[in-house]
């Protein structure tokens, strides 16, 4: 065996060698760019606003609506929110809990929501549900009433997202209508599967 022979091969295992991580090196751009064409082009439901249109003090055998808010969705990403479910409640507490999404009703409805699309959800608070929420805050020292929900949906990717989000009412609101605020805890946005949830 000639000095050749030997230096050959060991020319060919490093030609070999920056082949391998030549190809590694690429596949990890191709997957760094489509994560982030991903990230870029997927959906994203967010709140756009919420407000309480309609308060009147409770009446006697009166079947009339205590409050009525809305909650509007958006979806600010550039492409359609797909198979979207939303659901929202009202909650007396003297913080928000973020674990509050998992004691609602889920809104069997799934639609699809375009960039740019709202999606409204109005809910009406009876005689019965206001008369208990005042129970309960009467039982707190600093309890408030806090507007709860959650957006559930997929992207044109296939992910699963979930967006949690909590507003409450300013000082006063009790007077009539008003726009809810955005409470400092409570609101959330991430991947299902950032919860242990499968996002299949």
């Amino acid at each position: 065996m000639n000095w050749c022979d030997n230096n050959c091969d060991v020319v060919e295992f490093a030609a070999f060698g920056l082949a391998a991580l030549s190809l590694l090196v690429l596949w990890q751009t191709l997957k760094q760019l489509r994560v982030s064409s991903e990230t870029q082009s997927r959906a994203y439901v967010a709140i756009k606003d919420g407000r309480i249109t309609r308060f009147s003090p409770p009446k006697p055998k009166s079947s009339t609506p205590v409050l009525v808010y809305l909650i509007r969705l958006e979806n600010v990403g550039q492409t359609p929110a797909q198979r979207l479910t939303a659901a929202t409640n009202i909650f007396a507490a003297e913080e928000p809990d973020v674990e509050n999404w998992r004691n609602m009703t889920r809104d069997s409805a799934e639609e699809s929501l375009g960039p740019t699309h709202l999606r409204e959800l109005e809910t009406e608070i009876t005689a019965r549900t206001w008369a208990r929420l005042q129970d309960e805050l009467k039982g707190m020292s600093k309890g408030k009433l806090f507007f709860f929900g959650y957006a559930d949906y997929f992207d044109v990717f296939g992910k699963r997202h979930f967006t949690e989000f909590c507003l409450q009412p300013p000082t006063g609101w009790n007077n009539g209508p008003c726009v809810l605020l955005m409470s400092d805890r409570g609101n959330s946005a991430g991947l299902m599967s950032d919860r242990g949830n499968s996002a299949g």
